[in-house]
């Protein structure tokens, strides 16, 4: 194998998935899912560093509770892929292909931090409800397991950050 082999090719190579199974299809919702993880958890510690304003410490704060945890389940989600046989994507170039979370313009406001990390935390929350949805299509409950717990973790950050700014509007995080 030549060192121009991307990740992607090293995958298909390894694999011996079928690109249409129950299994691949897990594969590569699961890659999204640890994208998007990924986004959240880069921009929630960009927040964390550069919020201001007068509820400085308790958003700082928050944001690094969030970010932390997020660090943790983003390891345990690309240890799964690996569990399945799957390479995890670990470049900007591959997270930017599979994230569907928005890029999302620097602030300093707290406010507008609180308001973007809603959004951000149902696009994560949507994008585990996918990959249950094939996990549990490839009768792999442990896949579906982690993804349920990454749901109620991302939907509670929804509630939290909504509590926040006065909203108390049920998460969006189902699929339509």
């Amino acid at each position: 194998m030549n060192s121009e082999t991307t990740n992607t090719e090293m995958q298909q190579q390894s694999n011996q998935t079928p690109a249409a199974s129950p299994m691949a299809d897990l594969g590569r919702a699961l890659a999204a899912s640890l994208a998007d993880s990924y986004a959240a958890f880069l921009l929630t510690q960009n927040y964390h560093w550069n919020v201001e304003g007068p509820f400085f410490k308790p958003l700082h704060d928050l944001f690094e509770e969030q970010y932390q945890e997020m660090f943790l389940a983003i390891d345990d989600v690309a240890e799964r892929l690996r569990t399945l046989g799957f390479y995890a994507p670990g470049t900007f170039d591959e997270f930017t292909s599979l994230s569907s979370v928005p890029d999302i313009a620097s602030t300093r406001d707290g406010q507008t931090m609180v308001e973007n990390l809603i959004r951000v935390h149902d696009v994560v929350a949507r994008s585990f409800h996918r990959t249950a949805k094939f996990a549990s299509d490839a009768g792999d409950l442990a896949t579906e397991d982690l993804a349920v717990a990454r749901i109620r973790a991302h939907e509670k950050n929804v509630w939290m950050l909504r509590s926040i700014v006065g909203g108390s509007r049920r998460t969006e995080s189902k699929p339509n």
